[in-house]
């Protein structure tokens, strides 16, 4: 599979009839095109060290990024963003320990 780098991204989306890459993905370090190319946006494309600190660190690291970058660009489109991120996270289904993602929250709504 071919990877893509981020400085190759806008001439990539000038170059094809494919929509355009959103800002945000070129932006923000954490954040993707899926492949095929035109299937979506990968919001949260960090791979876990398996070491809980480090995870964390870099989580507060992306934080900083999006706050920064929506500070930057106010727009009702970036409100959503953190949505999206939160979404992609729960999607990967484990959590650091290998438990469920949303394993507490599903069994606090089926209590």
């Amino acid at each position: 599979m071919t990877t893509i780098n981020k400085s190759m991204l806008g001439a990539i989306a000038a170059n094809d009839d494919l929509p355009p890459i959103p800002d945000y993905v070129q932006a923000l370090s954490f954040m993707d095109l899926r492949q095929p190319r035109g299937s979506g946006v990968k919001f949260w494309n960090v791979e876990p060290t398996g070491v809980y600190g480090e995870d964390c660190l870099r989580g507060k690291e992306c934080a900083r990024e999006l706050l920064d970058y929506v500070a930057a660009h106010p727009t009702n489109g970036n409100m959503y963003l953190l949505s999206w991120i939160v979404c992609d996270m729960a999607s990967r289904g484990v959590d650091h320990r290998g438990e469920p993602v949303l394993k507490g929250a599903h069994d606090r709504l089926h209590e």
